[in-house]
């Protein structure tokens, strides 16, 4: 296990990575999720707070396992226009 104290990279402490996965772009939280997870718990919440239809469309093709497990963070649905949409 990493100990804090003696790590230099500040993004090892839980509570200065969850102030920085709210600054970064969608982009970078998606590279995040993917280091560990530890860092998956911080950088879900800023992927899938807001789910925008217009600019990721592709959302409604997403396994249902995914919607599953992530769609507790989901506060805002935007640009919502058809059925199949909403079945996501």
């Amino acid at each position: 296990m990493i100990d804090p104290l003696n790590d230099k990279n500040p993004l090892q402490i839980p509570e200065i990575r969850a102030r920085v996965s709210r600054l970064v772009s969608l982009e970078d939280a998606i590279s995040c999720v993917r280091v560990s997870k530890a860092w998956s718990k911080d950088f879900a919440l800023p992927i899938w707070c807001v789910v925008d239809f217009g600019i990721h469309d592709t959302f409604k093709d997403l396994d249902s396992d995914i919607v599953t497990k992530h769609g507790h963070h989901i506060r805002t649905i935007k640009n919502l226009t058809t059925q199949s949409q909403l079945d996501a």
